[in-house]
């Protein structure tokens, strides 16, 4: 199993827009609204660190509003 911990900066006013739509996706585990300079942060899981990865680059930024993503990588 594989986790990230995903760091979003939306588009002004679709904070809460993206993070209805990130708890849709399979493999989000936890989206929520945080305070600072990032506007949202997911953990995001997977079978292995490549699944989770594609489904950052491939689902998660192309959501609309989503402007920046930070990936960190659970390292144990």
């Amino acid at each position: 199993m594989a986790r990230v911990y995903l760091k979003i900066q939306t588009t002004l006013g679709k904070e809460r827009s993206v993070r209805d739509q990130l708890r849709k996706i399979r493999g989000v585990v936890m989206a929520d609204l945080v305070t600072g300079e990032d506007d949202l942060i997911a953990v995001v899981e997977g079978k292995d660190l490549q699944r989770v990865l594609d489904l950052v680059i491939r689902r998660i930024r192309a959501l609309k509003g989503v402007e920046r993503t930070t990936t960190c990588v659970a390292a144990d």
